[in-house]
């Protein structure tokens, strides 16, 4: 359950990173746009690990909002900082892969390491 959580942290704290840094690239429509990409969709991971991973394993259902409060801003990231934060997002699913989890887990698991190896390799172009 803490690496789940651990996962949806370091999820949001991507998203957060690369929509400073889309924001902050306006002048460079190529780096604009990548940012944009990369960010695009890790919400939907988000409302997976807290559906699918998380909610249907809790005993005590209440406070489940806490644990989606927003992450810091990143006003300052690079891009560099980016590819740190989504290299380490992958060996953190690499790690659940590794985990006794549920079939259903393991789907969403696969999904979000499929999309976070290609938001890296995009990162590298």
């Amino acid at each position: 359950m803490d690496n789940f959580l651990k996962l949806m942290s370091l999820i949001r704290s991507i998203y957060h990173m690369a929509y400073a840094l889309h924001w902050a690239s306006y002048n460079n429509f190529a780096e604009h746009l990548l940012y944009e990409r990369i960010a695009d969709g890790l919400l939907a991971d988000l409302d997976d690990i807290a559906e699918i991973c998380i909610i249907p394993h809790l005993k005590v259902k209440a406070g489940i909002a806490n644990m989606l409060l927003p992450a810091e801003v990143y006003e300052n990231a690079s891009k560099k900082d980016l590819a740190v934060a989504i290299s380490n997002g992958i060996k953190l699913v690499e790690e659940l892969k590794s985990a006794n989890i549920t079939s259903a887990q393991s789907n969403v698991i696969d999904g979000i390491v499929a999309q976070l190896t290609q938001k890296y390799y995009l990162l590298m172009d």
